[in-house]
């Protein structure tokens, strides 16, 4: 279908949420709402990820559309390398700065 003959969507309302039930960034909810041109439906597409995980799920106007539950070796989406409050370096690194404060 040529690109002309399609009518043009235009934004209506665009959010983001923190949902995780521990640890609110760790689970995102986007909204988008969208209408077509000469129509007054509105349509929503949410999309909620678990950065955990990296599960990933889609709805359209309420309905489930997509769901990916590929869970990531190391347990996330994201790179662990730094120094994390739960890893042997970051502990000594913070004993050694305590040590140094207190004298």
């Amino acid at each position: 279908m040529p690109r002309s003959s399609l009518p043009d969507a235009f934004r209506i309302h665009y959010e983001i949420q923190y949902v995780g039930r521990t640890v609110k960034h760790a689970k995102r909810r986007v909204t988008f709402k969208f209408a077509f041109e000469g129509d007054s439906d509105e349509h929503s597409v949410v999309l909620l990820h678990t950065i955990n995980s990296g599960k990933k799920v889609v709805f359209l106007n309420g309905n489930q559309i997509f769901e990916e539950e590929n869970v990531r070796a190391g347990g996330g989406s994201r790179s662990c390398k730094g120094a994390l409050p739960h890893r042997p370096a970051a502990l000594a690194a913070r004993r050694d700065a305590r040590a140094r404060a207190t004298g």
